[in-house]
């Protein structure tokens, strides 16, 4: 082996992520930003045990050297700014050179094992709703599990999905009177393992 070739490969590995600066931007997992300094995403993880946290994804050809987070001091948070990720891109963190794992704090994942999905809360329409006028009285709670209550398409293997189960449950559920439709379970199983550990990447 070839030493010099190695510690060639480690220093120039160690310039990159020295050259990286951590986010002084608020946010946990992927937050897109646009202001004075320019347009992005910033990403944070909380990997208290990890020598080194970078971001791969389709922003970046899924390169996994070409983003690296930079560490937030002894609070075990790693974070960076990525000027070409945006909304719907799809990433991993890719921990100490060799771990992938999906971001526990995203906002939207392809499903319940693939990748996370960049996902900007400030485009949905928060506004334009009207509140139904509910009581005490006349108030009926159905709760319906979004990965069981419909699949339009039950050759794929896969569970339903929230869209579909809304355009369904407006004409099923009307028949008996519900007022309220609670979500119930919308994380499947191998995704609760990832929430109970409290987001740590490590």
């Amino acid at each position: 082996m070839d030493y010099r070739l190695v510690l060639t490969v480690t220093a120039f590995v160690g310039l990159t992520q020295l050259a990286t600066s951590q986010s002084s931007r608020p946010g946990m997992g992927s937050t897109p930003y646009a202001d004075a300094l320019g347009t992005g995403v910033t990403f944070r993880v909380w990997a208290p045990n990890a020598t080194t946290v970078a971001v791969p994804g389709s922003f970046n050809s899924w390169n996994t050297t070409a983003n690296y987070l930079a560490k937030e001091g002894s609070s075990g948070l790693w974070s960076t700014d990525v000027p070409a990720a945006k909304p719907n891109d799809q990433y991993k963190c890719h921990i100490n050179g060799s771990i992938w794992k999906r971001d526990p704090r995203s906002r939207k994942v392809v499903n319940s094992t693939d990748n996370s999905i960049i996902y900007d809360p400030n485009a949905f329409n928060w506004s334009g709703d009207l509140r139904l006028i509910v009581t005490n009285s006349n108030l009926v709670i159905y709760e319906l599990h979004v990965g069981a209550f419909y699949d339009p398409t039950p050759g794929s293997g896969g569970p339903g999905k929230f869209a579909a189960s809304m355009q369904s449950s407006c004409c099923r559920l009307r028949n008996f009177l519900a007022t309220i439709v609670g979500g119930i379970t919308c994380l499947i199983h191998t995704r609760w393992k990832m929430l109970v550990t409290a987001g740590r990447m490590d």
